[in-house]
C-alpha cells in the first residue's frame, strides 16, 4: 500500500478516532432543520422559511447530506429565494428505511414532500445522484419543476452491461461500512474535491465519525441501493423529451465523471454527450473544478447559475 503521506493525506482517521462517534442526526447543516413526516418516512428538512418567495430545492448526492450545500445557501437567499433542502432518506438526520432508494423512489417521495410543505412549484438544484434524481423528478412531475440546475449530474454517463454488473457487485451493502479511514480520506481529497478547505475538513471528519456510529450500517445499505438504482433506472434515453429549462455545470477536472475505470476520457466529452442527448439543456464547464464543482468554484458556479435561476423563477 502506498503510504498516506505520499498520497498527500493528513491522517484524518487518527484525528477522528480521538473523537466520539457521531450520530448522523447531529451532522452540521447550513440552517436549522425539522422533521417532516411523508408517507411514513421521517425527512430531515431545511427550510429558510420565506413564505411567498420563489423556492429552490437542494438535492445532495450519494453518500452526502445537507452539509454539502453550505456554500450555496447564503448565496441563494441573497437572490431572494426560499431555500428548501433535505437529507434524502437513508442519510443524515432522515429515516433510513428498508426501501429501494432509487431515483424514481426518491422522486415520488419528493412530490409528496413538496405537497406536505405546501410548495406547488420550485427550481431544483441537484448534485451527482441528486442531479439524476432531479431529472427523474422533472420527467415524472414536470408541473412541479420550474427549472433544473445540475452540478456534475449522474445520468448523462452510461455504462456497459459488464461495467454495470461490476459496479453492483462492488457496491455491496457493506462496502461503505468496510472502507478504511485512508480510503475515505483519499476519496474526499483525491477524487471528490479539488479544493481542500475547512469545509472539506469538517465534512471528512464528520464522515469518519459517523462511520463508527451503529446506524452507519443502514447508510452503507442505502449507498449500495443508490448505485443499483441509478444503473437500473437510467434517464439518458428520456432526456430528449424533457422540456424543463436546465443548466448543467461541470468541473473540467472531475475525477469521478466520467468513471475512470469503465468510461475514461474527459468530462468535456461527457458534457458533449449531454448536449447531444439533452439538446434543450445549457452546459457550462469550469476549469480546475472537480466533482463537487459547486464547492470547488463557488463564485463561477454562482455566476453561471444565478442569472439562470433568477430569470426562470421570475417568470412564475
Amino acid at each position: 500500500m502506498i503510504p498516506a503521506s505520499l498520497l498527500g493525506l493528513t491522517g484524518a482517521g487518527d484525528r477522528a478516532a480521538r473523537l466520539e462517534p457521531l450520530d448522523p442526526a447531529e451532522l452540521s447543516t447550513p440552517l436549522p432543520t425539522r422533521r417532516v413526516e411523508v408517507r411514513g418516512v421521517g425527512i430531515n428538512t431545511m427550510d429558510s422559511g420565506e413564505e411567498g418567495w420563489p423556492a429552490v430545492v437542494l438535492l445532495h448526492g450519494m453518500g452526502s447530506n445537507l452539509g454539502f450545500w453550505h456554500k450555496q445557501v447564503p448565496w441563494l437567499r441573497g437572490l431572494g429565494l426560499r431555500v428548501l433542502g433535505l437529507d434524502l432518506p437513508g442519510y443524515g438526520g432522515s429515516d433510513k428505511p428498508d426501501a429501494p432508494c432509487t431515483p424514481p423512489w426518491y422522486a415520488e417521495l419528493l412530490v409528496a414532500w413538496l405537497q406536505t410543505l405546501g410548495v406547488e412549484r420550485a427550481a431544483v438544484m441537484g448534485h451527482s445522484m441528486g442531479g439524476q434524481t432531479a431529472m427523474e423528478l422533472a420527467l415524472r412531475a414536470p408541473e412541479r419543476v420550474v427549472a433544473l440546475v445540475l452540478s456534475a449530474p449522474a445520468g448523462i454517463e452510461t455504462f456497459s452491461e459488464a461495467g454495470a454488473a461490476f459496479m453492483r457487485g462492488y457496491w455491496h451493502e457493506r462496502r461503505a461500512l468496510e472502507a478504511t479511514p485512508v480510503e475515505v480520506e483519499a476519496n474526499f481529497k483525491k477524487l471528490a474535491f479539488n479544493v481542500h478547505d475547512e469545509h472539506v475538513e469538517r465534512l471528512l471528519m464528520e464522515r469518519l465519525r459517523v462511520q463508527r456510529h451503529p446506524s452507519f450500517a443502514l447508510i452503507s445499505r442505502t449507498a449500495s441501493r443508490n448505485i443499483a438504482g441509478m444503473l437500473d433506472h437510467p434517464v439518458a434515453d428520456r432526456l430528449a423529451t424533457l422540456s424543463t429549462p436546465t443548466l448543467i455545470v461541470w468541473g473540467e477536472e472531475d475525477r469521478m465523471i466520467p468513471n475512470p475505470m469503465f468510461t475514461g476520457g474527459t468530462t468535456a466529452a461527457i458534457a458533449a454527450r449531454g448536449r447531444r442527448i439533452f439538446p434543450t439543456a445549457r452546459a457550462v464547464l469550469i476549469p480546475g473544478a472537480g466533482h463537487f464543482v459547486h464547492h470547488d468554484a463557488p463564485e463561477q458556479f454562482h455566476d453561471a447559475a444565478g442569472g439562470f435561476l433568477t430569470r426562470h423563477l421570475k417568470r412564475r
